[in-house]
């Protein structure tokens, strides 16, 4: 009841992100979809600013079907178009041309170039938008189609395809199935129905970098931590980088490590002394 109540005030007095001044106060980014978010997201360059220092820092990104599109204009870590990037010393009529002139990015400069990922498909995009044929001329493309025109690996399950377990119990169309990739820092989900898996694989290896950076600090050699990975559920690998940042749960587990450590230090003199 109490993390209820919790969650509740803080979703009443959210920040607005241009507001947000480093990303390294958060721990992940959870975009949500929508057809909205092909039109706010993409443009907004409080969004970009936001999510490229995600992607420099390590930063977890989840997205759910629409909300993919928050990636479209996100440039690649030493990107020489990245937002907050450095352009380095040059003439100042160099600087006045780079202020005139906007030069499309290259394919390899773009963040979701060459990246396994997932959205909202085509063919759920139509089941939808038959539903209302108003919504379909308001809208300015197709995710599915945007995203492959940009280099994304992108990768879907079919409403035959049953093969893949489901990580939630919440009932949901047949034409619809739940799906999530997960590639390195980016967990993606196709659809609505995928949130609740986005969601739980955010939380999942967020324990394990929590983990990873408890035995760095303990054995001193932990760099990073592969999880994931089987078959059965339907993931790759997943590599996440661990620094020396403490959560409030790195806190609370270092305080029982240490409180464990302490017993058995008396219980290892008790027994020199015996």
């Amino acid at each position: 009841i109490f993390f209820i109540v919790e969650a509740r005030q803080q979703l009443q007095h959210t920040v607005r992100l241009d507001d947000v001044k480093s990303i390294r106060d958060y721990d992940a980014v959870f975009i949500p979809g929508g057809h909205g978010a092909l039109v706010d997201l993409p443009e907004s360059p409080h969004v970009i600013r936001l999510l490229e220092d995600a992607v420099r820092e390590g930063v977890l990104i989840g997205t759910v079907g629409h909300g993919a599109a928050a990636l479209l204009n996100v440039r690649n870590v030493g990107s020489e178009t990245a937002s907050g990037s450095e352009s380095g010393s040059g003439s100042s009529s160099a600087v006045a041309t780079a202020a005139t002139t906007v030069l499309p990015p290259k394919p390899q400069d773009l963040f979701v170039y060459g990246k396994k990922m997932t959205c909202i498909s085509k063919a759920e995009e139509d089941s939808l938008l038959s539903l209302d044929e108003r919504i379909k001329h308001c809208l300015p493309y197709v995710l599915e189609e945007k995203l492959r025109d940009l280099g994304a690996d992108l990768d879907f399950v079919s409403r035959e395809d049953t093969s893949r377990p489901s990580q939630t119990t919440t009932p949901k169309p047949v034409a619809m199935p739940e799906h999530v990739v997960v590639y390195d820092t980016l967990i993606t989900g196709q659809n609505r129905f995928a949130a609740e898996g986005v969601a739980r694989t955010i939380i999942k290896t967020l324990k394990a970098a929590s983990i990873a950076r408890r035995s760095q600090r303990v054995l001193g050699g932990v760099a990073a931590l592969k999880i994931g990975g089987g078959e059965e559920e339907g993931k790759g690998e997943v590599c996440v980088g661990v620094n020396g940042d403490k959560t409030k749960s790195d806190v609370v587990e270092e305080e029982k490590m240490n409180k464990s450590t302490e017993k058995k230090s008396g219980a290892e003199g008790s027994s020199d002394a015996i």
